[in-house]
C-alpha cells in the first residue's frame, strides 16, 4: 500500500513539478503570456481606482510584472516593492527600476534602501502577490520562506490581494496548512479566477413570492441556484418564467428539481453539491418566502471580502419588532441550546440567511435532511473550529405568511438532532472528523 505523503512533502513535490514546467517555457512564450496577464490586470476597475500598488519584481521564470510596473508609473501611480530584511519584508516606494534596484544575495532585484522612501502596509491600495502555485479556492503555495504569508495578514483587510501567474500554475486543489493565506483573485493568460459565490434558494410551494425573491437577488450580480423541492403548486413554472424575465442581469440561474418533497435539508444538500461541482467559493442561502431582504446580500459580500470567514449567520435578534412571541421565544431557546453544545456563540441558529464557505461544504458530512440541517452545520463547523460570525439582518413578515415548519414533527426532529449531536461530539473528539 502506497504511503500517504504529509502536507509538507506534498507541497515540496508540487513546488518542484510546477517549477520545472514553468522553467521549460520558451522565453518568447513567457513574455507573450506575461503581456496578456498584464493587460487583464490593467483593465480591472480595482487598478483604475488605485493610487499605490504593492507588487513583486520578476525573478527567473515568473510572470513578468514589469509590464504592469512601467504602465502604472507612466500613469502616475505609486509602486511599492518588498525587500527581505531578516524574516520579514520591508516595503519601499520606487519610481525608477533602472537606478533604484539592486540584486540581493538570492539574485532578486530589490529596492536600494538609501535611494528609496519607505512605505507602510497602510499605504497599499492593491497588492499583487507572487507564488509558485495556486488553486481555484484561492489558496497560495509560496516558495517556502513564508515572507508573504506573514505580510498578507498585516495588509489592510479591505484591499484586494491578486496573484498574477501562468495558467499552468493553477491547480484544482493544493494542500493547505493553518499558516497559509488566501488571496482574492488569480489572473493568468487564459482566465481570471476569483471568489465565485452563488445564492442558494431552497423552494417548496412558494409560487407567490419566488419571482420577486429571484428578481431582488439577481440585482446582486451573483449566480443563483434554485432547488425546487418537489413543489405541488406552480413554483417551478414561476421560476422558469422569472429566469426569462431577468436576462438583462449578468447572473446565471440554475434550476435543480426534486421529483418529490424531500425536506429543506435535502434541498440545501443538493444545492451544496452543485456549488462544489461548479467551483463556487461559497453560497449565500436565503429563504424563498420573501422574508429576507436581498439588498443585505451586499453586507455578506463585504464581510467575505475583508475576512477569511467560513460561516456568516444573519441574526434577526438586533430587531425583533414584528416577530411573533412564540417564534422569538423558540429562537432564543434553540440558539442558546445549540451555542452551548457548539461551544461558540451563535445568535440565531434558525436563520436561513447565511453564508457558507466551500471548506464547510467539502469537509462536513451532514446526516439530517430537514430544518434540523441548518443547526447541524453550525454544530459541526464549530467543533472543527471554523470561523463563524453573526451579522444583523432584517426580516419581512407578510400578513398571509404560512410556515412550512411542522410544530410537532420538526420539534421532534430538532431534539432528536440535539441528542444525536452529543454522540457526534464524542465521535469528533475521538476521531477529529464529523463523518
Amino acid at each position: 500500500m502506497e504511503k500517504k505523503l504529509d502536507k509538507s512533502e506534498e507541497k515540496k513535490q508540487i513546488r518542484q513539478a510546477i517549477q520545472e514546467k514553468r522553467n521549460s517555457m520558451e522565453k518568447e512564450t513567457r513574455l507573450a503570456f506575461s503581456e496578456e496577464i498584464a493587460n487583464k490586470f490593467l483593465a480591472l476597475q480595482q487598478y483604475r481606482d488605485t493610487r499605490s500598488i504593492l507588487i513583486f519584481y520578476p525573478f527567473r521564470s515568473e510572470a513578468d510584472s514589469t509590464f504592469i510596473i512601467k504602465r502604472a508609473l507612466k500613469e502616475g501611480k505609486k509602486i511599492i516593492l518588498p525587500k527581505v530584511k531578516g524574516k520579514e519584508l520591508e516595503l519601499y516606494y520606487i519610481n525608477d527600476t533602472g537606478s533604484q534596484l539592486e540584486k540581493s544575495r538570492m539574485g532578486i532585484m530589490e529596492p536600494v534602501d538609501n535611494l528609496c522612501s519607505k512605505a507602510a502596509v497602510e499605504d497599499v491600495d492593491i497588492a499583487v502577490i507572487p507564488g509558485l502555485c495556486f488553486d481555484k479556492n484561492m489558496n497560495r503555495l509560496g516558495f517556502g520562506g513564508g515572507f508573504f504569508d506573514r505580510l498578507i495578514p498585516m495588509l489592510p483587510a479591505n484591499i484586494k490581494k491578486i496573484a498574477i501567474c501562468f495558467d499552468l500554475q493553477v491547480l484544482d486543489n493544493i494542500p493547505v496548512e493553518k499558516h497559509d493565506k488566501k488571496i482574492d483573485m488569480i489572473i493568468t493568460e487564459k482566465s481570471i479566477y476569483s471568489k465565485k459565490i452563488a445564492i442558494l434558494i431552497a423552494a417548496y410551494n412558494e409560487e407567490k413570492y419566488i419571482e420577486d425573491v429571484i428578481k431582488n437577488c439577481s440585482a446582486a450580480g451573483l449566480d443563483i441556484i434554485i432547488v425546487d423541492d418537489g413543489s405541488t403548486d406552480k413554483t417551478l413554472e414561476t421560476v422558469l418564467s422569472a429566469k426569462e424575465k431577468i436576462k438583462k442581469f449578468e447572473a446565471k440561474i440554475y434550476i435543480l428539481n426534486h421529483e418529490y418533497n424531500m425536506g429543506k435539508g435535502q434541498a440545501l444538500k443538493t444545492g451544496f453539491a452543485f456549488a462544489l461541482e461548479n467551483g463556487y467559493f461559497g453560497v449565500i442561502t436565503l429563504d424563498a418566502d420573501g422574508q429576507h431582504d436581498a439588498g443585505e446580500i451586499a453586507n455578506f459580500l463585504d464581510k467575505i471580502s475583508k475576512e477569511d470567514i467560513d460561516i456568516i449567520v444573519g441574526s434577526r435578534f438586533k430587531d425583533t419588532k414584528g416577530m411573533p412571541f412564540i417564534r422569538l421565544a423558540t429562537n432564543v431557546f434553540t440558539s442558546w441550546l445549540i451555542s452551548s453544545i457548539a461551544g461558540k456563540k451563535i445568535d440565531d441558529v434558525q436563520s436561513g440567511y447565511r453564508y457558507i464557505g466551500n471548506r464547510v461544504l467539502k469537509n462536513i458530512k451532514l446526516e439530517t435532511g430537514n430544518f434540523d440541517t441548518e443547526p447541524e452545520i453550525l454544530l459541526k463547523a464549530s467543533w472543527m473550529d471554523y470561523k463563524i460570525i453573526n451579522i444583523p439582518i432584517s426580516t419581512i413578515y407578510h400578513k398571509d405568511f404560512v410556515s412550512h415548519v411542522n410544530p410537532v414533527k420538526d420539534t421532534i426532529k430538532f431534539f432528536r438532532m440535539v441528542i444525536k449531536s452529543i454522540f457526534w461530539k464524542i465521535k469528533f473528539k475521538r476521531t477529529g472528523t464529523t463523518s
